[in-house]
């Protein structure tokens, strides 16, 4: 990863896309305004940021800190205050299981693991997953979990 400096910068959008989305979705945003940023097509990217975020912030944390992107610390602690989970006891996920690679997002991210080993275990268990529509485009498909 260090070495891609087009990776990287992929990764980066995704975790930036996250950070503006808040701003555009928020309820404060002026309805028509949010209309007119949503019909440009602007957050087109949008759904593969939301599916991939914690996937790219996770390959992003196991390069060495020395060679990480010098906006990666600010990105990710706006995101995590963002977001702002409510943490129970850590123990490395929300269900206990142990997610291979989490560990340097904990260590790095403390506001953030929560939330990337929920993304990361809903992938994981495929309720979280991109489908494509009729329309040929792809959109974030729900899927009931399990009870």
């Amino acid at each position: 990863m260090e070495k891609n400096p087009i990776r990287w910068e992929h990764s980066l959008a995704s975790l930036r896309c996250l950070r503006a989305a808040f701003n555009i979705f928020s309820p404060r945003f002026p309805q028509n305004d949010r209309q007119i940023q949503v019909i440009r097509g602007i957050w087109a990217y949008l759904p593969f940021a939301t599916e991939f975020w914690a996937v790219d912030l996770q390959e992003l944390t196991a390069a060495p800190a020395e060679d990480w992107h010098p906006q990666l610390d600010s990105i990710a602690s706006e995101l995590a205050a963002l977001l702002a989970t409510p943490r129970p006891i850590p123990d490395n996920t929300p269900t206990g299981r142990m997610i291979e690679g989490l560990e340097p997002v904990r260590s790095c991210f403390p506001g953030l693991w929560y939330d990337v080993a929920l993304n990361l275990e809903a992938r994981a268990s495929g309720r979280h997953r991109i489908a494509e529509s009729d329309s040929g485009s792809t959109l974030p498909q729900p899927v009931a979990p399990e009870r």
